[in-house]
């Protein structure tokens, strides 16, 4: 995304949540997370939104989908229609981002992504967001993923903490205590 989407995505995010701030929740951001790497994985689908063929209530249709389906605050409607208007779908992505960042900034709210060797079950998942949140005195996010290269061991990371207990972790750690000495 270049300097000039950016800033634009960023405009949008913020005239969004100077309306809308206080009808969002925490579930909220979580949710637009989810979208947001739906989107990015299903680029087509904002390939489609660009086509001028498609008829613009079509396109509303597949929008309220999205907006039921990723459970989001109707607001979102208002917020995709004037981007459709606009011709601007392109940047929903980047929008999102940036209202998960803005809305996380004002409210203390940290994201981290929890990897693991395995699929994590939710009760582990709250486990760590408490842990997460009395290590830093912030909401706490988590984004769970599985990652085959983690052995036996768990990667909490946000853009401020990192934070992994794994046997790859301490097997790196003495692996550059026996090559220093």
């Amino acid at each position: 995304m270049n300097t000039r989407h950016s800033s634009l995505a960023r405009k949008y995010a913020q005239a969004f949540l100077n309306l809308f701030m206080d009808k969002l929740s925490v579930d909220d951001c979580l949710n637009l997370t989810k979208l947001k790497y739906f989107l990015k994985s299903h680029q087509q689908a904002l390939f489609f939104l660009s086509l001028h063929h498609i008829p613009f209530e079509l396109k509303m249709k597949f929008l309220e989908k999205i907006i039921a389906t990723f459970t989001l605050a109707s607001e979102f409607k208002k917020l995709f229609r004037i981007l459709l208007v606009h011709n601007r779908c392109h940047i929903i992505i980047d929008v999102l981002r940036q209202i998960c960042s803005i809305y996380r900034r004002r409210n203390n709210v940290l994201l981290f992504t929890v990897s693991s060797s395995y699929p994590l079950k939710q009760s582990s998942l709250e486990v760590l967001t408490h842990f997460l949140a009395s290590q830093t005195g912030s909401t706490i996010i988590c984004v769970p993923q599985e990652n085959k290269n983690l052995i036996a061991g768990i990667r909490m990371q946000s853009e401020t903490y990192l934070l992994e207990y794994s046997v790859k972790k301490q097997l790196q750690h003495l692996k550059k205590t026996i090559n220093s000495q």
